[in-house]
């Protein structure tokens, strides 16, 4: 792989328009170097990005039509250039996409970047499901949170995350308690759990349990 130093130097040469030729001829040299890695969180490149530069990269990305072997690759990086923006519709859009692109790899398909690609699925149904959340389409966002949390993967947490802020967001305060005590069980120093679970036992009532 490459190094988290070289990725964003990469990323500094391709947004400060340097040498871009090279990088125009070839988008998939373009997405390896991007790719580093698919989280939000957890030390994610995309996430450092600000504002002018995520709309100087989805400008570069406008320019390249992505081969079929690439379409994951592709709508990753641009839809979560779109989150910088808090472009939702437009993340939205991006990662429907790169949905379909992992729902169309062959069932047989065994080989290491099919199955590396199948392993996103069910991140790719939380992102979907946390720009609903965003964009207050309730049902939405359950409808596709349910099926990520159905899942074991790497970015899981964020998912149960999620659950504790919907739940709340519904006033489905009990709901929510549970989401919060869930997610505790699987990581007992997570701010958004205990931040949800103080805001729900206030909205019930439960003065004491609020000052968690």
């Amino acid at each position: 792989g490459y190094s988290n130093v070289g990725t964003i130097s990469l990323i500094k040469l391709v947004l400060n328009n340097n040498d871009l030729p090279s990088y125009q001829k070839d988008l998939s040299l373009l997405l390896k170097k991007l790719v580093k890695t698919d989280s939000l969180k957890h030390n994610s490149l995309l996430q450092k990005m600000n504002q002018s530069s995520a709309r100087k990269l989805i400008a570069l990305l406008d320019d390249f039509e992505p081969t079929e072997d690439k379409v994951c690759e592709y709508n990753n990086v641009k839809g979560r250039s779109f989150l910088c923006l808090f472009d939702y519709d437009n993340a939205i859009s991006c990662f429907l996409k790169w949905k379909e692109a992992i729902e169309a790899i062959p069932e047989e398909a065994t080989d290491k970047d099919s199955l590396d690609k199948k392993k996103r699925w069910p991140y790719v149904m939380f992102l979907i499901s946390d720009c609903y959340l965003k964009t207050k389409k309730y049902d939405e966002a359950r409808k596709y949170l349910d099926i990520s949390l159905g899942y074991d993967h790497d970015e899981k947490l964020l998912s149960y995350e999620a659950k504790c802020e919907l739940e709340y967001l519904t006033e489905n305060y009990d709901e929510c308690i549970k989401a919060c005590e869930a997610l505790i069980e699987k990581d007992d120093r997570d701010y958004i759990a205990y931040s949800f679970m103080s805001k729900a036992c206030y909205e019930l009532d439960y003065i004491k349990e609020s000052m968690v």
